[in-house]
């Protein structure tokens, strides 16, 4: 006789299921408890919901504001799914953005101490993590059209794109100057689109997911591997959360910087957006020389033809190895009020006959004016770029994107945003050390020594087939090893490579040959590492098949947590 009420209405169903009158009339018992049955689909719903759940809410991507609505979901699923094969990835980026956001708190927040120390700022109000994440995830941009309002500076041979967003480093160097770049917090809420309602709702079934499986261990009842998969990811979206937790969410509208009431800003951002662009530059378009002012030689262009070609003319023709004087022009030749006052006279030479528009003479004005202002007026001959707000990076390639960029930097997307260019870029620029060897190999080590080691402990479970079993197993290992096997590949390489150069007199260098076997290694090491991790994925899926009866049996209690 069955003594629970959820098992006497399945039977009273059972035998009244075509019976309509009784299904309406008969009363069933005062309290009915839940089933202690939970079904196939019950396991994979749950499971499913907790897993999209936890990645895609914890997710915190950088504004990415040239895409419509249908490309930002496209690229949020990328996310999601990169998140779900190798989430160790995506917690080395946000482990990254939040020492970036760290070390430029720091940096702010001590350049303006000193700047209240000597009397100059009367503001006691501190930069934050939130304001910090902002800028690491490009919510600061400027547009070379905002430099110079008489062009547009667009045009010219200097800027290769018409916007640039504020690296970290751009945003400390400023304040080292004394500029400070402020957005109020508020400002930058009402960008982001945190939803308290939808976090609470993940949090309450992420919290049903962690106690049922709590109480299955307590009761001795087995999990399925879908489960320890799902838990698995919900500890790593608890460190997403962790790491991520003062990033603003899902910012579309980045702040585009108001030039026109700062004009030391305005300088600096010209000697930064110079400097930039130098190395890209032709060689034509390259200054070769900056020289103090002198007194006019056969060499240099006069100043009254300077006003005379802007006058009437929108450029004018500088001869190679002539010295074009920049000083303050007449309101005729360029308006006042667009000329920087800290301008104190020199020249520039430039490599090759070149001609010379007016917005680039504003732009180099305001270089020389930034230049003034950091150090004082140019005492003896310089080349660029000078690398006054910002030291130049002997690893820098302008045409590169993302973190390797000291100055500005790009969009930064799936493409960019690697594990390997975490470890050699990211880490060494947000600590801002020389060795950060130690870092890299402990980070890429541990994260996937953990995901694929937690994974290993199931080896034990029930699986459908001993040969799946086995694959299980080999897929942990790839997943822990393929990050200490490339580096020991490396170090075999440039071992042998170093023994032959030496033993030819020759001084080290990693050649072409080296290359090609190191990518050759590291395509194959890749393409089984996400062999691997494809197979962990859907082995947790398809072992549902076939498990313990235990797995289907559950606490009463609780079902009834409020969940999915």
């Amino acid at each position: 006789m069955a003594t629970n009420s959820a098992e006497v209405i399945r039977i009273e169903i059972e035998d009244h299921k075509n019976n309509l009158t009784a299904l309406q009339t008969a009363i069933a018992p005062a309290w009915v408890s839940s089933q202690n049955i939970r079904s196939t689909s019950d396991i994979l719903w749950s499971c499913i919901v907790t897993l999209t759940a936890c990645i895609y809410t914890a997710l915190h991507l950088n504004i990415k504001v040239e895409t419509n609505r249908g490309q930002r979901i496209i690229l949020k699923v990328k996310w999601v799914m990169l998140a779900l094969i190798a989430p160790e990835v995506v917690i080395c980026m946000a482990f990254s953005q939040y020492l970036e956001a760290r070390w430029l708190v720091r940096e702010l927040n001590e350049s303006k101490s000193k700047k209240r120390s000597y009397g100059e700022d009367e503001d006691d109000t501190k930069f934050d993590m939130y304001y910090a994440f902002f800028v690491v995830m490009g919510g600061l941009r400027v547009s070379y059209e905002d430099i110079e309002e008489d062009g547009p500076w667009v045009d010219t041979p200097y800027a290769s794109n018409y916007i640039r967003i504020l690296s970290v480093e751009a945003v400390a160097a400023l304040a080292r100057e004394g500029v400070f770049i402020d957005i109020a917090r508020k400002d930058i809420e009402d960008r982001s689109k945190a939803d308290a309602i939808q976090k609470a709702l993940v949090l309450l079934q992420v919290t049903w997911m962690v106690t049922q499986c709590i109480a299955r261990k307590l009761y001795g009842l087995p999990l399925a591997l879908l489960e320890v998969h799902t838990m698995i990811h919900v500890v790593c979206a608890l460190i997403l959360y962790i790491c991520w937790f003062e990033k603003p969410l899902e910012v579309q509208t980045p702040e585009f910087l108001d030039l026109s009431k700062n004009d030391s800003l305005r300088n600096f951002l010209s000697l930064l957006l110079f400097e930039y662009d130098f190395p890209t530059m032709s060689e034509e378009t390259k200054p070769k020389l900056l020289t103090p002012h002198q007194a006019p030689t056969d060499k240099h262009i006069s100043i009254a033809s300077l006003d005379e070609a802007f006058r009437s003319h929108s450029s004018i023709d500088i001869p190679d190895g002539y010295i074009l004087p920049i000083v303050p022009l007449r309101e005729e030749a360029l308006p006042v009020q667009l000329q920087p006052a800290e301008v104190v006279s020199c020249g520039i030479c430039f490599y090759q006959t070149r001609q010379l528009y007016r917005g680039e003479y504003l732009m180099l004005q305001r270089v020389v004016a930034a230049i003034n202002e950091i150090r004082g007026p140019i005492s003896a001959d310089e080349s660029f770029p000078l690398g006054l707000l910002i030291k130049s990076n002997d690893d820098f390639d302008p045409k590169e994107e993302t973190a390797s960029n000291p100055v500005f930097q790009e969009q930064r997307d799936m493409s960019t945003d690697g594990f390997v260019y975490f470890l050699r870029r990211d880490v060494s620029k947000a600590l801002r050390v020389s060795s950060f060897t130690w870092l890299m190999r402990s980070l890429g080590l541990l994260f996937p020594l953990l995901y694929g080691g937690i994974h290993l402990t199931a080896w034990n479970y029930r699986f459908p087939s001993n040969p799946e079993r086995l694959v299980w197993m080999i897929s942990c290992f790839i997943i822990a090893g393929t990050y200490p096997f490339m580096e020991l590949i490396y170090h075999v390489i440039a071992g042998f490579d170093k023994i032959a150069t030496k033993s030819r007199g020759e001084e080290y260098s990693f050649n072409e040959l080296d290359n090609v076997t190191f990518v050759l290694i590291l395509t194959a090491s890749s393409i089984c590492a996400l062999a691997a991790r494809a197979y962990i994925v859907i082995e947790a899926f398809i072992s549902l098949r076939n498990v313990p009866i235990g797995v289907y049996w559950s606490p009463g209690w609780v079902q009834m947590i409020p969940h999915v």
